[in-house]
């Protein structure tokens, strides 16, 4: 099966510490390089920003976004958003 080309995710709650953050920053990360996603998105209410992970040779790169700053995909580049609208749930 061909894996998406676009992944975007809410993490949960939680400290680095906890469960929750290991399977949403280090555990879902890890599984989806290992699957060639060219790109997927940490959406992270509870810290106000957004992790964009783009898949290059020698894994992912990470770049993080602040509420006040728009997100242009790389692989669907009509896509664009600000960080503050995914935060709220607000996409207009």
């Amino acid at each position: 099966m061909v894996p998406p080309l676009f992944v975007a995710e809410v993490v949960s709650p939680g400290g680095e510490s906890s469960d929750n953050y290991q399977r949403d920053y280090v555990w879902k990360r890890q599984q989806y390089e290992d699957l060639g996603i060219p790109e997927y998105w940490i959406i992270d209410p509870h810290r106000a920003k957004v992790t964009v992970l783009t898949l290059s040779d020698d894994g992912y790169d990470a770049e993080v976004y602040a509420t006040s700053q728009n997100i242009v995909s790389s692989v669907f580049p009509t896509l664009s958003i600000s960080v503050k609208s995914l935060l709220v749930g607000n996409a207009s």
